[in-house]
């Protein structure tokens, strides 16, 4: 580590500035705490990521650090980084849907479950659940390999300025917390810690055990498992257990929800050069505001599409099946009618925010001038 801060002191105001010191502790904290798997340990690596964040904002308002960055040798450095923080905000964005989409199939579940008494019935309504936990993991499956590819991107070695490597450090840390967040979603993480487990045979019985305690501690996972159990048997006992385990998961996800959504705003403004002058900070915020909702619409008409384009595909491909039975096609053209009363909802909450978004892109006439002393200063800053 001192080696570290040795490289850094040419770009940094001083070694011992209180900055230099909080972002190395945050980087630290967070290296430490990767392998978080429970919600709540989530929940405060994503706090911990926005807090070094603000503080490499801060950082990135030193005089030296821009003069530093300007440099021609640090350009195309600086371009990857900027690159790589653009599908960080996408990845961000496709675990925010992924965790709504999980929202609203929980509130749904659960306001079925109060309706009905008794257990008969409801295996149709568990397996929609389970059918749109497929299509969600899917388009998570996606975003890890994304994370992958800016990850060995990342392991290039090469030479680069003391800033560039901190933010590196940065990017880093941050795809390793956002692949935390995505694994918890679809439960990946489990799977890979069992199947490792499982190639040492006289650990068999800690392999089980493990994955019992891995189960309870993300409770999407759990209430993934508890609808299984209930199909396989329709037990009230199962049923109520189901019930119990929404109602733990709605928590959990609410709190990664606000955890993504913040971090999204801070992981924006660390990409744009703000002036500490207060008309600039308030037009920005709107500016900020405005760019969030359209990565957030644009994320969602890509998914949607993809997801579209996976479910067509599956239900060609049982129609050109000669042996496919007549109750096998009915089964996929239920599941290709629930996807699409599923994706429906999502368009339509997409195209509601886009409204909203549409009644404030036109600025009042004396917010103009505010608008234009904006890209004086971004003028300033290139």
């Amino acid at each position: 580590m001192a080696a570290s801060y040795h490289a850094r002191t040419n770009s940094l105001p001083s070694r011992q500035h209180p900055i230099a010191s909080q972002i190395d502790d945050n980087l630290n904290r967070l290296r430490t705490s990767q392998s978080a798997s429970t919600s709540s340990s989530i929940g405060h690596n994503l706090n911990g990521l926005q807090d070094l964040h603000e503080c490499v904002d801060v950082l990135l308002q030193f005089p030296l650090t821009q003069q530093g960055l300007a440099q021609e040798k640090q350009r195309e450095m600086v371009e990857e980084l900027l690159d790589g923080s653009l599908m960080l905000l996408d990845v961000c964005t496709t675990a925010k849907v992924a965790l709504l989409q999980t929202k609203e199939c929980t509130q749904e579940l659960q306001s079925i479950l109060r309706r009905r008494h008794g257990a008969e019935g409801l295996a149709n309504e568990f397996r929609k659940y389970l059918i749109s936990r497929k299509a969600m993991k899917k388009a998570i499956c996606k975003a890890l390999k994304n994370l992958k590819h800016i990850q060995n991107k990342l392991s290039t070695p090469g030479e680069n300025g003391a800033v560039i490597s901190i933010l590196r450090d940065v990017e880093a840390v941050t795809i390793g917390v956002l692949e935390s967040v995505l694994s918890f979603i679809s439960g990946s993480e489990a799977e890979s810690k069992s199947s490792r487990w499982s190639l040492v045979s006289k650990l068999m019985h800690q392999k089980k055990v493990m994955c019992e305690e891995e189960q309870k501690a993300n409770e999407i996972l759990s209430v993934e498992a508890a609808v299984r159990s209930c199909i396989k048997s329709e037990n009230m006992k199962h049923v109520e257990n189901v019930q119990k385990e929404l109602q733990s998961s709605e928590l959990s996800i609410q709190d990664l929800e606000e955890g993504l959504e913040t971090l999204s705003r801070r992981m924006i403004k660390t990409r744009l050069p703000l002036s500490h002058h207060a008309l600039a900070h308030e037009c920005a915020d709107e500016l900020l505001d405005g760019s969030l909702r359209l990565l957030d619409l644009c994320s969602t008409a890509k998914d949607i599409v993809l997801q579209t384009k996976e479910s067509t595909n599956e239900l060609l491909s049982a129609l050109r099946r000669r042996k496919t039975g007549e109750s096998e096609i009915v089964s996929e053209v239920k599941k290709y009618i629930s996807f699409r009363k599923v994706s429906k909802k999502t368009i339509h909450k997409a195209l509601g925010n886009l409204k909203v978004f549409i009644s404030f892109v036109v600025p009042p006439l004396d917010k103009i001038s505010n608008l234009d002393a904006i890209n004086g200063v971004k003028k300033l800053n290139n």
